[in-house]
């Protein structure tokens, strides 16, 4: 038996008994019987991912529960991050955690432009870049000769990133980016 099989099955009983449910309980609850709660708990009968997402509803638990935590690849760089972190002011850490939600928001949402047809991703990429672009605070100002340029946020940090084949899609963005605006 692996220690993920080991870890799943202990949380299960863990889970089971915080519920304060016995494994007849459970099995009620479940729709089997009492041996297999215990053949799941004992490590003698498997469960399926669809079962275990039940087991999960039943005993009022996020299915990340019954899994162990993931460590982190550089466990002395999450300690010096957090460390710094705790000592900055709290409106600096406001607008850290605003930035990597925005991050991770940019990442679900090209792995959901990915799953669109072909003809779709690309407006849909202008989009979400140009939404991203505007929770970091970067606008866009008209200069005297008529051109847009971006204002505000971590301009230089943006331009620097995009490459020069990179342009257009970055012109079209700041379009899209003037009327989230307008």
């Amino acid at each position: 038996m692996s220690d993920l099989e080991t870890y799943i099955r202990t949380g299960i009983r863990q889970a089971r008994e915080e519920a304060d449910l016995s494994q007849y309980d459970l099995a009620d609850r479940f729709g089997t019987t009492q041996s297999s709660i215990s053949g799941i708990e004992r490590g003698r009968v498997s469960i399926s991912a669809a079962d275990l997402y039940r087991m999960a509803e039943i005993l009022g638990k996020p299915i990340t529960y019954f899994f162990p935590p993931k460590e982190p690849a550089d466990k002395q760089l999450e300690e010096q991050l957090l460390f710094m972190f705790r000592a900055m002011p709290a409106d600096a850490q406001q607008g850290i955690a605003a930035m990597i939600t925005a991050q991770f928001e940019l990442v679900r949402q090209t792995r959901e432009i990915g799953k669109l047809p072909k003809e779709q991703q690309q407006e849909a990429a202008y989009e979400a870049f140009a939404r991203f672009l505007y929770t970091q605070g970067v606008r866009v100002k008209i200069d005297e000769a008529g051109y847009p340029v971006l204002d505000g946020g971590d301009v230089t940090a943006v331009l620097e990133s995009v490459d020069e084949d990179e342009m257009p899609f970055l012109i079209k963005s700041v379009k899209r980016l003037q009327e989230l605006q307008g």
